[in-house]
């Protein structure tokens, strides 16, 4: 018995690991991981404002440096808002305060998300409910609040043309600046105290990467994470993630954020032209939010910077109310996943959700199979 046993045990070491592999387990909870990144990046944070706000003395003590305000020039870029409101509200999950919340196991409403390019109107369009795809930690002041569908359709240029003689825009600070592929706003790097939304010098709200809903359920994100994962740095610099409202598209960070220009971006011409996210240490949440030697630069550059080119261009409309132009053809999205026409080539740098990283749900069966197999095994 000891020697059949021993040769079983033997037997499962060489294969169990094969088979972990082959099913994708994750070595822990991917949920669980994200929150232990998290946790450190918190107390890393605490750390810094305990440094600011403790010390006293000196010229001007500890407290925190003055806040600029949440604009920093007169050019500020600005999209156009159809009827001037935001699109309209579909149906609304109420979710606990600092709960988290497991996708899709957890949600009553699942994400919707289409990717369309129109070649003859010259415009590329994303249709979507706003609703994350992923695991969600729900930050909220009250004991529960909404999140709820928003009808998006946001028309920007196909082609966009980049300002003339290396001029710029600037971004909102606390509003759309672009959407993720999955659907899901893009906003500025501020709250509404005009904090650094990720990384505060004083108080406790720290918006995750996962996002977080505005008072009126509006899911939106402010990392350029995109809720792929914790931290921008895992993302591949050619991995596609997104587009800012001028049209040019929104890619993962690189190593030397030198190459990029004010705007976070890198490019000769139009055609080329693309942005990069940084990771959260290559932003400085020491600086001001302006940038005192650029005129209407944020240096709190999560996302971009500025934009290169005319956000005007782009219309955010009402999915239930507008129609799309008869040339557009469905490049990607939960349409095509769900066996809809599509004659755009299918590729990993250009979805949201291109399996960078495995989901916790399938990680966790595969996890279940793989100890009953071995269970199974050993009591034969």
């Amino acid at each position: 018995m000891g020697h059949k046993l021993k040769s079983k045990t033997m037997w499962l070491t060489i294969w169990v690991p094969f088979l972990v592999l082959f099913l994708n387990v994750p070595g822990d909870s991917i949920y669980a991981a994200a929150e232990r990144v998290s946790s450190t990046r918190k107390s890393t944070i605490a750390e810094k404002q305990r440094s600011l706000q403790g010390g006293g003395g000196g010229d001007g003590g500890g407290g925190p440096p003055d806040m600029e305000s949440s604009s920093c020039g007169d050019d500020l870029g600005e999209v156009t808002m159809e009827d001037g409101t935001v699109p309209s509200h579909g149906e609304c999950m109420t979710w606990s305060a600092n709960a988290a919340y497991s996708y899709p196991e957890e949600f009553e409403i699942l994400n919707t998300h289409d990717l369309y390019e129109c070649p003859t109107s010259e415009k590329r369009i994303i249709v979507s409910n706003a609703i994350p795809d992923h695991d969600s930690v729900h930050q909220s002041p009250t004991s529960t609040s909404d999140v709820c569908e928003v009808n998006f359709m946001v028309v920007m240029p196909l082609n966009p043309s980049l300002l003339a003689d290396d001029a710029y825009l600037e971004v909102p600070s606390r509003d759309i600046l672009g959407m993720s592929l999955t659907g899901i706003p893009a906003y500025g790097p501020q709250e509404m105290d005009d904090m650094n939304a990720l990384e505060p010098l004083v108080g406790d709200f720290i918006v995750p990467a996962s996002g977080h809903a505005t008072p009126d359920g509006n899911w939106h994100y402010h990392s350029g994470a995109f809720g792929l994962v914790d931290d921008a740095v895992l993302i591949p610099s050619d991995q596609l993630i997104g587009y800012a409202l001028d049209g040019f598209p929104i890619y993962g960070p690189v190593e030397d954020t030198s190459t990029l220009d004010l705007c976070n971006g890198i490019g000769e011409t139009a055609e080329d032209y693309r942005y990069h996210v940084r990771t959260y240490d290559q932003v400085d949440e020491y600086a001001d939010y302006c940038d005192p030697d650029n005129t209407g630069v944020i240096q709190w550059n999560y996302i971009i910077g500025c934009y290169r080119g005319q956000p005007s261009e782009t219309t955010i409309m009402d999915s239930t109310t507008n129609s799309l132009p008869s040339d557009c053809v469905l490049v990607d999205g939960t349409s095509s996943d769900s066996g809809s026409d599509s004659t755009a080539e299918d590729s990993d740098t250009e979805s949201g959700s291109s399996g960078l990283i495995p989901t916790v749900s399938m990680g966790l069966k595969s996890m279940v199979t793989v100890f009953c197999f071995m269970g199974i095994y050993l009591l034969q």
